[in-house]
């Protein structure tokens, strides 16, 4: 008999003089059978101790077999087990199977879990949660992501739309202005500006603003478009705009300078003209 089957005070030394000596205690078997066999009619139960298993044929130290319970195990200690698996190596402590129905269940009717593992845990097809899919609904997120990423890019696209459709306002504005020649008047339709370097400093000087006004003097490098500088400045009681400020910037780095005082026409701000300078 193989280590580990029987008690450590139990020896078996000849199958038949052991079933002669324990009747009552124990059932062995040279053969092929089972070394206990329990059936009753009235409850359509069998259970054997000891032999093969009735479905796979395979070594079983227990079988039960019934129109209900097949094997049943109860604790009456709170803390106790009432069926307990257990596998020597990589095999299974606790195995179940079915066709159609469900092969192992857990339930609790009171506040403990009905299934708990102690471990890392692999499904092979659908994870349903109170009769969600939770593989479908992985993929929905996965799917969100994705839109969400589609999104933040078209936000860019129109975000840089909306910077050119600026400066191409601006130029416009700057086109007009060029044949106006001169200082404007205070609070003309399209103020314009210029723009020096004088001692390390950018001179920025402008005419044709609302009259001591703060002006927005804002600063855009042509290589890096999306970011820029705001600068604010009061304008002199005739509209013009005097400005200076010491600007840090790569050399050979081109600058682009405009003015607004605030106003608006046809809900978009007035700017003045672009005035590109050259680091």
């Amino acid at each position: 008999m193989p280590d580990g089957l029987l008690e450590d005070d139990i020896q078996i030394k000849a199958p038949a003089l052991d079933a002669a000596q324990h009747p009552s205690l124990r059932g062995v078997t040279a053969d092929k059978g089972s070394g206990v066999v329990g059936v009753s009619h009235s409850k359509k139960s069998l259970g054997l101790l000891g032999g093969s298993d009735r479905v796979f044929r395979q070594s079983a130290g227990v079988y039960g077999e019934s129109i209900q319970q097949g094997v049943f195990g109860h604790s009456t200690d709170p803390t106790g087990t009432g069926v307990y698996g257990n596998s020597v190596g990589s095999g299974f402590g606790v195995r179940g199977e079915s066709t159609d129905g469900i092969a192992v269940q857990g339930q609790s009717f009171g506040g403990g879990l009905a299934g708990k593992f102690i471990g890392n845990v692999e499904v092979t097809d659908n994870l349903v949660v109170q009769g969600r899919n939770i593989n479908a609904l992985f993929s929905q997120i996965q799917s969100l992501g994705n839109l969400v990423g589609r999104v933040q890019g078209l936000e860019g696209r129109v975000q840089t739309l909306e910077q050119e459709n600026q400066r191409l306002k601006q130029e416009i504005a700057e086109l007009k202005n060029q044949s106006s020649g001169g200082k404007l008047p205070a609070g003309s339709p399209n103020p314009q500006i210029s723009v020096t370097k004088k001692d390390g400093k950018f001179v920025v000087t402008g005419s044709g603003f609302l009259a001591s006004t703060t002006i927005s003097i804002r600063v855009v490098d042509t290589n890096q478009p999306q970011s820029y500088f705001t600068y604010s400045q009061s304008s002199e009681s005739d509209g013009a705009l005097n400005f200076q400020q010491s600007i840090s910037c790569v050399m050979g780095a081109s600058l682009s300078f405009s003015a607004s005082d605030g106003r608006v026409t046809s809900g978009n701000q007035i700017w003045s003209n672009i005035f590109r300078i050259t680091c």
